[in-house]
């Protein structure tokens, strides 16, 4: 008799209060029932994410099913999503639980054979998971880069800041010694290990409470936050603030220069050049440094160029150098036909999951029309009932629109229902097939990503070839086999560049 395990597992500790916890454990319990197998022992993880595998139960899990003695043929989960949001973290596992003889079984993928066509199909369900979890990043990401752009500060509160009915306010004890210290460094009497030593002489705190540290310090004098502006280098985005500053313009000036000693901070350089998308993804061999790109100044024009910032033994014109990497991803691309059967299932799978999603949009709409059924009579015991005073009006209210945000964001996150599914489909199928193309017409940051996912590892570069040691799980799985692209001959479409 075959030995298994079940896996379940949610992303918040407010859904193990419904019937998510539940319905995967019976539907796990069923088919281990079905198949007549000895279920072993159950591991369930609640309020924790699939972005990693860094999940307490699951850790145990895969201990357990790896330890021999234990005689594990199968780990049950209810899809892919409970297993894994990474495509890196499920071809780990995959591959350690493989060496010990285990094998994973989806509820919502049965029809999933043990066999080179059945891996193809489990292969294809971890990239949707990771496309899935990737899109509701995004999702949040839009709607915190709108929020800025309106000057709301959507991170956690800064050092002297507290967050009163949704907006950040001034902490009235931390905030006023924070504005003290930056007067005082603003006026060139201090120097910054003074300005230290005279934090925590005024008894300034760091966010958990204790001691302050001197970066922590400095990198409060830094942060254009407390001048009243919103900023964020990782979008490259700043924007005026709809809060209270605790410091004026020009105090945050003055600090700068104190800082630096003389001036203002250079603006920093930026590695991220559009020109060259295969900057630092490809390594020299000849002394294993990235290749990096620029241009040489001609009579007339410029023209560029990759080559090895160290050993300079590597140098060859964009054109020739992008073309053999277009070449590589030719060789990558899969065979159509491989893909029709994957689609109808993936399909179904689909449809099912978007009965379930709608039937839960459903309940979030009727909770919102409830949520508004209390705010109206929140207001008339506020306003015409004189039932309650204003400091519980505004607590009460508070809450109201915190659990309606929460009701609206989980409303937001079942946005894919309305996704474009067949077009999704064609979408990956161009992807999968040619990727070349998909490259070729991608701006400089899809670029980045996209030839990350296909070449986790990176390319090399000897003088004469590309090759690499390491292609994406789900094209290896494909088939696809990397032959090394020689600089010699020119590339199909690409004449010589020097």
């Amino acid at each position: 008799m075959e030995r298994a395990v079940i896996y379940s597992r949610v992303s918040t500790v407010e859904q193990t209060e419904n019937l998510s916890l539940p319905t995967q454990r019976k539907a796990c319990r069923e088919h281990c029932e079905r198949q007549g197998w000895e279920m072993v022992r159950e591991f369930e993880d609640a309020g924790e994410s699939a972005k990693t595998i860094n999940r307490p139960e699951f850790q145990k899990m895969v201990a357990f099913c790896t330890t021999r003695s234990n005689k594990i043929g199968y780990i049950v989960t209810y899809d892919m999503t409970r297993f894994s949001r990474n495509l890196n973290d499920y071809t780990n596992v995959k591959t350690l639980l493989k060496k010990s003889g285990v094998k994973l079984r989806l509820i919502t993928a049965i029809g999933i054979q043990d066999n080179a066509s059945g891996k193809l199909q489990e292969g294809i369900l971890a990239v949707f998971s990771q496309y899935d979890n990737e899109s509701r990043s995004e999702r949040a990401i839009d709607g915190m880069k709108a929020a800025v752009v309106r000057g709301k500060w959507v991170w956690k509160e800064p050092l002297g800041y507290r967050r009163v009915n949704g907006n950040i306010v001034p902490e009235p004890t931390q905030a006023h010694i924070l504005k003290q210290l930056f007067e005082d460094f603003a006026s060139g009497n201090f120097t910054k290990h003074e300005i230290y030593e005279r934090a925590r002489a005024m008894g300034l705190k760091s966010l958990n409470g204790g001691l302050i540290v001197k970066q922590s310090l400095y990198s409060i004098f830094k942060n254009p936050f407390y001048k009243g502006v919103v900023s964020s280098p990782k979008w490259g985005v700043e924007y005026k603030g709809v809060f209270e500053p605790l410091i004026s313009e020009e105090t945050f000036r003055r600090v700068q220069m104190v800082m630096s000693g003389k001036s203002p901070t250079a603006k920093p350089h930026h590695k991220a050049n559009p020109d060259f998308p295969l900057r630092r993804f490809v390594i020299c061999e000849i002394c294993g440094k990235s290749i990096t790109g620029s241009f040489s100044k001609g009579r007339q024009e410029r023209y560029p160029y990759y080559h090895c910032p160290n050993c300079r033994g590597v140098r060859l014109s964009k054109e020739r150098f992008e073309g053999m990497f277009v070449e590589i991803l030719q060789s990558v691309g899969c065979n159509s036909e491989k893909l029709t059967d994957f689609e109808k299932i993936l399909q179904k799978r689909w449809k099912d999951r978007n009965v379930q999603a709608l039937k839960h949009r459903a309940l979030m709409e009727q909770r919102i029309k409830e949520i508004k059924g209390k705010r109206e009579r929140l207001v008339e015991a506020f306003i015409y009932k004189k039932a309650i005073d204003k400091n519980l009006y505004d607590e009460q209210r508070s809450k109201l629109q915190e659990e309606e945000y929460m009701v609206n964001q989980q409303i937001s996150e079942l946005n894919f229902i309305k996704l474009d599914i067949d077009g999704l489909f064609e979408f990956a199928r161009k992807t999968l097939t040619r990727p070349d193309n998909t490259w070729l017409k991608m701006d400089y940051q899809q670029r980045q990503r996209f030839q990350k996912a296909i070449f986790p590892l990176g390319l090399s570069f000897d003088g004469k070839k590309i090759g690499t040691t390491e292609i994406s799980s789900i094209f290896k799985k494909m088939g696809a086999k990397i032959a090394p692209v020689g600089a010699l001959a020119s590339p199909p479409g690409f004449e010589p560049g020097f």
